[in-house]
């Protein structure tokens, strides 16, 4: 998850929209994997990757988990908690 976008839509009587909403978008950022690793001592999965990939917009009801990224020595790796 990269970032959170709120929307707001008015009230477009002319268009049929009686009432004013709002929606939450999710920008997630894509990060092609290299390999799945367990970490026994911390008890969780972690997973090396070498660059960030595309960004694609969803409807934040469709996120179901979170991962964090941390640096290890020269390379970057995912941490899933979920």
């Amino acid at each position: 998850l990269e970032t959170i976008i709120q929307v707001y839509i008015p009230a477009l009587p002319s268009l049929g929209r009686e009432e004013e909403d709002w929606f939450a978008l999710a920008v997630v950022r894509e990060c092609p994997i290299l390999q799945q690793t367990f970490h026994t001592k911390l008890n969780l999965n972690y997973y090396p990757f070498e660059r960030m990939g595309s960004r694609w917009v969803y409807d934040i009801t469709c996120v179901q988990c979170l991962v964090g990224r941390i640096k290890d020595g020269n390379r970057w790796i995912l941490i899933d908690r979920s």
